[in-house]
């Protein structure tokens, strides 16, 4: 039977005679607290800016502990005979929930590998290259690249995200003209299969 999962949401602003953080940090139950003090509580910008800025890393923690958790699992189940290991290198993602890293495994044999999350069930990537999620591709490309330059779209990804310089210049660069030459492989090859399903072109 194949297991589902629940996504639980709780978030609570709650008077406290705390000395305030002003830094989103992790509790030791696994949740995140951000303090704004009395006279910032009857501000609604400062409200929002202190939610927002307190979610992001809550959501980017959660996901982490979410994929790595799957990773192990798959792994396991995969080859429960034999000992599973750690990825020494994390798996790293740059998403609409901003730049975070989860771990993979890996099962093998004494010498052999036999199964490895970090291309078997995840995406492959080739070195240092970071996974680019869709919600990534749409606010990078889609409402950036095509809109605006590389540096105000390098801005409005860190802004957005709560997470200042995660993502640099070069990766929006990077990111754009790699979609763009990815697009143009898949147009040219589906232009050659129109002309030659047309018999336009000699097989």
């Amino acid at each position: 039977m194949n297991s589902n999962y629940k996504i639980k949401v709780n978030i609570e602003i709650v008077e406290c005679n705390d000395e305030t953080q002003l830094d989103p940090h992790q509790q030791k139950e696994g949740h995140f607290e951000f303090g704004i003090e009395d006279e910032q509580g009857c501000s609604i910008d400062k409200c929002e800016q202190a939610l927002l800025k307190a979610n992001y890393p809550a959501l980017r923690e959660a996901l982490s502990a979410h994929l790595t958790q799957v990773s192990k699992k798959k792994a396991c189940q995969i080859g429960s005979e034999y000992d599973c290991y750690v990825n020494e290198v994390p798996y790293q993602v740059d998403g609409e929930l901003g730049r975070f890293t989860f771990n993979t495994h890996r099962i093998q044999s004494p010498g052999q590998p036999i199964f490895n999350t970090s291309f078997d069930i995840f995406p492959y990537r080739k070195g240092k290259e970071l996974y680019r999620t869709q919600g990534f591709v749409d606010i990078a490309i889609v409402h950036g690249g095509l809109e605006q330059s590389y540096r105000d779209t390098q801005k409005l990804i860190n802004r957005v995200r709560y997470q200042p310089d995660a993502t640099k210049l070069r990766t929006c660069r990077s990111s754009t003209e790699s979609e763009g030459q990815q697009l143009q492989v898949h147009i040219e090859q589906q232009a050659t299969k129109i002309l030659s399903d047309s018999k336009f072109l000699s097989h």
